[in-house]
């Protein structure tokens, strides 16, 4: 309603301008108390000083639900101020620091292979490309299925 008053200069344009906005606003939706309460003009809110008490600092908590709200009025009845901060941003997100890097492209590192069906595993390091490692890895064990022998027990198994 700004708009009839600031861009139209004369009386009976602002009366046509007042009705346009007034149906293109109904038309979207807004109801006719709207208009009612924009021309009112407002009643400023009086501040009972009494009432208003210094607060004897402020606590920075992450946000939960239901549990934020009922805290900050434990607070407030103390004289604390409560702040809620969101655990995770939207900027956690969208924003990665750094690049992942592909597990076979990593050199000197310390990896673990389990035993199927035992509960041992085979823990070393190396200073080559882990890919690499694991193609030798995979064909030392294609050759160890077709002989009965375990790293583990360091023997061959006796056949059944």
């Amino acid at each position: 309603m700004d708009r009839k008053d600031k861009v139209v200069t004369e009386e009976k344009d602002r009366e046509l301008e007042e009705s346009k906005i007034k149906e293109a606003l109904t038309r979207c939706g807004y109801p006719k108390w709207a208009f009612k309460k924009v021309q009112e003009p407002s009643k400023p809110k009086v501040i009972d000083q009494s009432q208003t008490t210094k607060s004897r600092g402020f606590v920075c908590l992450p946000y939960k639900q239901g549990l934020s709200e009922k805290t900050r009025r434990i607070f407030k009845k103390h004289g604390y101020q409560a702040n809620f901060k969101p655990h995770k941003m939207l900027r956690y997100h969208l924003v990665h620091s750094k690049d992942k890097r592909d597990t076979k492209t990593t050199a000197d590192c310390v990896y673990e292979i389990p035993y199927l069906g035992c509960p041992k595993s085979y823990i070393s390091e190396t200073s080559r490309l882990f890919g690499t490692r694991m193609k030798e890895h995979k064909t030392e064990s294609d050759l160890a299925s077709e002989k009965p022998y375990t790293r583990a027990q360091g023997k061959t198994v006796e056949a059944l």
